[in-house]
C-alpha cells in the first residue's frame, strides 16, 4: 500500500509518470486530484496508516488537524477472494475498484481500493475514519491525511475544466 503525491505547477505537461520502487508489483492504482493545496513542502499537515490481519473493517490511525481550511482524505485497501466494495465513515467516496491477481498457478485473489474525502474543510482536532468491506478480507490497510489548503484560493486557469474518467487504465 503506497500513497504517492504530485504537486502541479503553473504550467503542466500533457502527461506525466511516476516511479514506485518496490519488490512487489501494484495490482490496482487510483488517481485523485485536489486543487487549492499548499506547496509540496507543506502539503500534508498530518498523515497516518493502520493495518488489519483479517475481518471486514479497518480504522485509520488518528491525525490532528491544525488548520480549519484543510481537507481530510482517507484510503482503504484489502486483499480477499471476491470482487467487492468499501463503505466508510468519510463524507464522499471518490473511487472504489477491485482487481483480480494470481497468487499461484491455481488461485486468485482480489485487491480492492477505495479513496474518500471530507468534501470540504474539516474542523481542527483529532480525526480518524473507519472503512467496512462488503465481504471479509485476508489483509487490509488504511491511510488518512489532512491536506493543507493554500492561504487563498488560486486563480482558475484559462482552459480549466473538471474531469472524471473512470475508464480502466485511465489516469
Amino acid at each position: 500500500f503506497a500513497v504517492l503525491k504530485r504537486t502541479a505547477g503553473g504550467s503542466e505537461p500533457s502527461s506525466w509518470s511516476g516511479t514506485l520502487s518496490a519488490t512487489v508489483k501494484p495490482v490496482i492504482t487510483q488517481v485523485n486530484a485536489y486543487r487549492g493545496c499548499d506547496t509540496a513542502a507543506n502539503q500534508f499537515i498530518a498523515e497516518d496508516t493502520s493495518q488489519s490481519g483479517s475481518g471486514n473493517s479497518v480504522t485509520t490511525g488518528s491525525v490532528t488537524n491544525t488548520d480549519s481550511r484543510s481537507w481530510r482524505i482517507s484510503a482503504f485497501a484489502s486483499s480477499g477472494d471476491y470482487y467487492t466494495s468499501w463503505s466508510s465513515s468519510e463524507v464522499s467516496e471518490r473511487s472504489d475498484d477491485s482487481a483480480e491477481y494470481r497468487i499461484d498457478w491455481f488461485s486468485y485473489r482480489t485487491a480492492t481500493l477505495s479513496m474518500s474525502d471530507s468534501n470540504g474543510p474539516v474542523g481542527t482536532g483529532s480525526h480518524s475514519r473507519t472503512g467496512t468491506l462488503a465481504r471479509s478480507y485476508y489483509a487490509a490497510a488504511s491511510w488518512i491525511g489532512i491536506i493543507k489548503a493554500l492561504p487563498s484560493a488560486p486563480a482558475p486557469g484559462a482552459n480549466e475544466t473538471e474531469r472524471n474518467d473512470t475508464t480502466v487504465g485511465s489516469s
